[in-house]
């Protein structure tokens, strides 16, 4: 079955809303973009990752770094 990205986008826009700094949700909006086929879209939320980890060794950054570059690897 395919996700509901509207729906998926909804809710994580909620809880960026509440909290921006939402590590799992930043990580999710950005797999959600790449199913979208966005990945510049995605590529945003990654480097908020950067700023809100600190750095680029946290593991919601590595595996949203991970899946953008799958994503372009398939191309």
């Amino acid at each position: 079955a395919t996700p509901d990205l509207p729906k998926a986008f909804d809710h994580y826009k909620t809880a960026l809303s509440l909290n921006p700094k939402h590590k799992g949700a930043l990580e999710y909006i950005g797999e959600a973009y790449l199913m979208d086929k966005k990945p510049a879209e995605a590529e945003k939320h990654l480097a908020e990752l950067e700023k809100v980890c600190g750095n680029k060794t946290c593991e919601e950054y590595t595996d949203l770094a991970k899946s953008i570059s799958d994503y372009k690897a398939k191309g």
